[in-house]
């Protein structure tokens, strides 16, 4: 599996499990370093940076998925559909 369907796979799944919350994949207009997803999941902010098997999150990446924690939002890296579920279901 590519990142590319990962993502596709977690936002399909996303938007049938939770109807009446917003997914954003930015991709056609992110900048460097921003996360792969943004969701507003029952009012919190939550940003998830994909990678594959043991693939790290760059620099940049790593300090904007910190920043966005600091700023009280949710920020996780997320290498499996199994995990993407684990991590939307833990939210609270």
């Amino acid at each position: 599996m590519t990142e590319s369907q990962l993502k596709s796979k977690c936002k399909k799944w996303y938007q049938t499990e939770y109807k009446n919350n917003y997914i954003l994949l930015p991709e056609q207009y992110i900048k460097t370093g921003d996360p792969d997803m943004v969701i507003c999941h029952d009012g919190l902010f939550v940003a998830i940076e994909f990678k594959l098997e043991y693939n790290k999150p760059s620099k940049l990446q790593a300090l904007k998925l910190k920043h966005i924690q600091e700023s009280g939002g949710y920020a996780f890296v997320c290498y499996s559909f199994r995990q993407f579920k684990e991590i939307i279901k833990s939210i609270k």
